[in-house]
């Protein structure tokens, strides 16, 4: 695998037509102002398809058709803005692709907080006072139950949504975009209860 520049718009032209994953533009537009581009978009060499990164390139595309400066990581080259994209990437086959696409994106949202640590380094960043806490994608409400003098669990389990000893989420919020036809079952099964 390597780093190659390369347009804006053409890896825009290699997204994945299936990706699944909806993203949270605005604060994936904060990180890259704050950190730049760190992770770079991953192009699957066989299908010329983007398989991570597609967050990150909209994100992108917002900064700069709003004016705004390329982040830390990004060239300019005339009027096209140059991202850093990993290629050289294969998959066995295209289906192994799309597997990946969800893994990708799955592995990070299954893993969990530990609360206390994270508040913690939150309050140790917070009080050496020469980091500021946005852009780490963490709305107001979490920063503030979060950097409380002592955090009970109870806090995280109301804001952040955890049980009641800190531990695993009891719920967790997902959105999901269904077609009419796929909804139309889910409707009407709610509906004969």
């Amino acid at each position: 695998m390597r780093i190659e520049p390369t347009k804006l718009s053409t890896c825009l032209a290699m997204a994945h037509p299936k990706n699944p994953k909806a993203h949270a533009i605005d604060a994936l537009r904060a990180s890259l102002r704050r950190f730049g581009m760190t992770s770079p978009p991953t192009i699957d060499e066989q299908t010329r398809l983007m398989v991570a990164g597609h967050g990150r390139c909209a994100a992108l595309e917002q900064m700069r058709a709003a004016g705004e400066p390329p982040p830390v990581g990004i060239e300019v080259s005339g009027a096209e803005w140059m991202i850093p994209v990993v290629r050289g990437l294969s998959f066995a086959s295209d289906r192994e692709r799309d597997a990946y696409i969800i893994a990708d994106n799955q592995l990070t949202m299954a893993g969990s907080w530990n609360f206390a640590d994270l508040s913690t380094l939150l309050v140790e960043l917070d009080k050496a006072g020469d980091v500021a806490l946005d852009g780490l994608g963490f709305s107001k409400q979490e920063l503030d139950a979060l950097l409380g003098s002592t955090p009970s669990p109870t806090d995280w389990a109301s804001v952040l949504g955890v049980d009641g000893d800190g531990g695993e989420p009891s719920t967790q919020q997902k959105t999901f975009i269904l077609s009419a036809t796929q909804a139309d079952p889910l409707v009407k099964r709610r509906s004969a209860r």
